[in-house]
């Protein structure tokens, strides 16, 4: 669930209201079609998202990179020991058509979370809103991501849990 007034934390001291959403016909990267992309500059927000995307996922992903722009205005540093929660020697595919590795499976919620570190809280964030607790129960060092990043998320959006 979300606090009645999550969408009033997208504010900052230059925007009162800086969140947009923006409908488009096609999204394309890489020679990739995407569901949705998300472009914050100067403070501001704007989520596209594409007509005939990946619907309720593509918005949860994307509200997670706007979350994650606005947690980092506040404190560029909120990630740094991000990749501590990876196993070791892990190092991002930077890569849209990364291989599948079925040992990574514990902790990465989906084969594209393992291009950089943003997606990879994106896909989280999508996972926390989607997936049932079943699907949690069986992945330990991924849940551990999933309460690091609401632990960053909460000083700035308030508590925020898929359960509530």
């Amino acid at each position: 669930g979300r606090p009645e007034d999550f969408f009033s934390h997208f504010g900052n001291r230059f925007y009162l209201d800086n969140l947009r959403f923006l409908l488009v016909d096609e999204i394309w990267r890489d020679g990739i079609q995407l569901g949705g992309v998300q472009s914050g500059h100067d403070g501001q927000n704007d989520i596209f998202l594409a007509k005939d995307g990946s619907g309720e996922q593509a918005i949860h992903h994307e509200i997670w990179h706007a979350m994650d722009y606005r947690i980092r205005c506040d404190d560029p540093h909120a990630f740094d020991d991000w990749d501590l929660l990876n196993p070791e020697g892990f190092a991002y595919t930077g890569d849209f058509t990364a291989s599948r590795n079925k040992e990574l499976e514990d902790w990465f919620a989906s084969e594209y979370g393992r291009i950089d570190e943003y997606e990879d809280r994106a896909t989280i964030f999508e996972a926390l809103m989607l997936k049932d607790e079943a699907w949690w129960s069986t992945r330990p060092y991924l849940r551990k991501k999933a309460e690091f990043l609401l632990e960053k998320a909460e000083p700035v959006f308030g508590k925020i849990f898929a359960g509530e």
